[in-house]
């Protein structure tokens, strides 16, 4: 048996469901949304090794396009959308990164004693409702769209 401290607060499910309902702006599920789709594009392209040779844009044709500046385009793509999903998603990160804090600062601490193989569930689920909710919604989308910019650089060159 061992001694073992946690913190505790009994509405700390209904804040973290709060956190992640109120995370949802409109606008940065927009700019996450596309960062993916041209993440994605650019990851199906490089796997199955597409190369147009001419591009149609509002009724203009290119011709002759080469495999770079396929690449270059997307690049300047996801780069845009990056950008865009920093500039909306990183305050709403921020906020949400303080408010988890104060939620834990807020709860109280209880010790007990405990085998030293057990396991907390409730705190487990929890922890990890908000660590993959995190993941997905914030870090997720910077990942794939940094990935996307170095494979689109390594394909253009």
């Amino acid at each position: 048996m061992r001694e073992k401290s946690y913190t505790y607060s009994p509405d700390e499910p209904e804040k973290i469901d709060q956190l992640i309902i109120e995370s949802y702006d409109q606008l940065v599920q927009l700019e996450r949304r596309n960062l993916l789709l041209v993440s994605a594009i650019v990851f199906f392209s490089a796997l199955t090794k597409i190369n147009p040779t001419t591009g149609n844009i509002l009724g203009i044709t290119f011709q002759h396009l080469k495999e770079m500046h396929f690449y270059l385009g997307l690049v300047a793509l996801v780069s845009y959308f990056l950008i865009a999903y920093l500039v909306y998603g990183y305050p709403k990160f921020k906020t949400t990164l303080k408010a988890k804090r104060d939620i834990s600062k807020k709860a109280m601490l209880i010790s007990r004693n405990v085998h030293w193989w057990e396991i907390e569930w409730w705190r487990f689920s929890l922890d990890f409702k908000y660590l993959s909710w995190l993941l997905f919604h914030y870090i997720f989308p910077l990942l794939a769209g940094i990935t996307a910019i170095i494979i689109g650089l390594l394909k253009a060159v």
